[in-house]
């Protein structure tokens, strides 16, 4: 007997020893993931769900979610070693900065070993997956979306589109590849029609226009960016259809001198409101007169000839028309941006457990893994045996469109559950949201396969250029451009003081070594160039 008990008390220390590696006395191994959308009422029902039925398809791992504002906390998180195995990043980080830092574990290796459907997604997706990598290495996974870059739209609301001259835009628009003066003056002249009409000062239309977003749809038109984002005036740009282009601030182009002009001279007429840089463009029940989208595409186009779409709400009703920035002809594939793409996945320096992290990556992108990545975007469906369970659901299904509880497109921490597929994986393989029309996957599958292919290849398709040397002075050239720029785009300064706004902008920049991190970049350019 007393042999039997030693025997069995041994196997029991033994089954303990075990049961405490990996997370405290689990035995699992606990990978964190930390997203950026804010605690909700069912979340942890959720996860238990979820945890449950990962545990029949990668036995011995769990996954803890951390949900919340990522931007403000990173830096301490990284620091101090906080383990994170899965992390969201994208248009609220600088990636090339974070890159520079380590923040990111490279992931070529890792993805050869342990994730052939990423592979397979690389091989799909080859301009997206780009933009995920920095210098030839891979730091960050596209959460790849069926909404495609092929034009930037101008919006307006349908009570005053017969004040806009589409025919005349859609001349002018394939006059040129670039921003003109004969397009700018289309946008004056509905301005002023609107204005003359009395409906700027209406109780629904307020004498705003969303103008920031015309900077970086509009006036960026015709060029490709080889650093920098959005609308940031030192970010080095060239045009995309010239054969041997100079790479040159994006603030010294001719484009944006026309249009801070243009700027200017419509705050002067009142087509901008004064406390436009208050209210963020808009505000309580304004209705912009005009604004800017930067990623759009000529599926469900309403109009072929003039390339005009119009906008639905949920129930149908077309509340505005879109009209497209540039031509099929004019899509350009160009240099490798990181960061483009805005939204990412990634596994941090951090991570204690990068296998499984990379593995679990790759189920949520497999079929076996696609029921437990909806159930991790969506919650539980109405006519589930999960919501009789629990008692609450948090969608419904009709046919391959899912309709949050409380919401269509995107929820908030006021919904019971849900979190934005754009956060978590590839948004081709869920449920669709009702924003996502039927046949716009297919459309755009057809887009990265065949229009990108095939479209015009820049004199620099490809470059990635080398900003590791210039990261202190950089930030000296942020500073230096924040101090003009919003007031500059924004026209609020007026056409009496904008040029010399303009002028000392250029000064401070160029004082922060502007023009030596411009040849700089015109000198790999070149290099590249010749190396092809």
């Amino acid at each position: 007997m007393k042999k039997l008990l030693a025997v069995i008390l041994c196997a029991f220390m033994v089954f303990s020893l075990c049961a405490c590696t990996g997370n405290g006395s689990t035995g699992k191994k606990v990978i964190k993931w930390y997203t950026v959308t804010g605690d909700q009422k069912d979340q942890d029902a959720v996860f238990e769900k979820f945890n449950e039925e990962l545990g029949e398809l990668m036995p011995g791992v769990e996954v803890e979610f951390y949900r919340g504002e990522l931007t403000d906390k990173w830096a301490s998180w990284m620091a101090g070693g906080e383990q994170i195995d899965i992390a969201w990043t994208g248009y609220s980080f600088n990636m090339v900065d974070q890159i520079l830092k380590k923040s990111y574990q490279p992931l070529d290796e890792l993805i050869e070993k342990y994730a052939p459907n990423i592979q397979q997604e690389i091989k799909d997706y080859p301009t997206e997956y780009a933009s995920g990598s920095y210098q030839g290495t891979l730091y960050a996974i596209p959460n790849i979306q069926p909404l495609i870059k092929e034009s930037p739209m101008i919006e307006i609301p349908i009570s005053l589109w017969e004040f806009f001259d589409a025919e005349a835009f859609s001349a002018a628009r394939a006059a040129s590849p670039y921003l003109t003066e004969d397009m700018l003056k289309v946008i004056d002249d509905y301005l002023a029609k609107v204005k003359a009409s009395g409906l700027m000062d209406s109780d629904t239309v307020s004498a705003t226009m969303d103008i920031a977003s015309c900077v970086m749809s509009l006036v960026t038109r015709g060029y490709d960016t080889v650093y920098g984002s959005e609308s940031i005036p030192y970010k080095l740009v060239y045009k995309a259809f010239e054969e041997n282009p100079e790479i040159v601030p994006f603030c010294e182009t001719d484009e944006y001198k026309l249009f801070i002009k243009y700027a200017a001279k419509w705050f002067d007429n009142g087509y901008i409101s004064e406390d436009y840089l208050l209210s963020s463009g808009s505000g309580g029940e304004r209705l912009d007169t005009l604004r800017c989208h930067p990623t759009n595409g000529w599926f469900n186009l309403s109009d072929e000839v003039n390339g005009v779409k119009d906008v639905n709400d949920e129930d149908g009703y077309v509340y505005a028309k879109q009209i497209l920035v540039r031509n099929k002809d004019q899509i350009f594939d160009g240099v490798n941006l990181t960061g483009s793409s805005a939204t990412y996945l990634t596994i941090p320096l951090t991570a204690k457990y990068p296998v499984e992290a990379i593995k679990l990556l790759d189920l949520l992108r497999s079929d076996e893994g696609t029921d437990l990545l909806n159930l991790l975007i969506y919650g539980f469906e109405k006519n589930s045996d999960y919501a009789k369970e629990y008692g609450n659901y948090h969608y419904t299904l009709e046919g391959d469109i899912a309709y949050g509880n409380g919401y269509a497109i995107q929820p908030s921490e006021s919904n019971d559950y849900g979190i934005a597929h754009w956060v978590v994986g590839n948004v081709f393989l869920c449920y669709r949201t009702s924003n996502i029309l039927d046949g716009q996957k297919e459309y755009a599958e057809k887009y990265f396969s065949e229009t990108l292919s095939n479209a015009h290849k820049t004199a620099y398709q490809g470059f990635e250029p080398d900003v590791q040397s210039w990261s202190a002075k950089l930030g000296q050239m942020t500073s230096a451009a924040s101090e003009y720029s919003d007031t500059l785009h924004a026209g609020v300064l007026g056409s009496a003081k904008y040029l010399n706004s303009y002028n000392n902008m250029i000064t401070k920049l160029n004082a922060a070594s502007l023009e030596e991190f411009t040849e700089d970049i015109n000198n790999q350019a070149k290099e590249y160039k010749a190396a092809q």
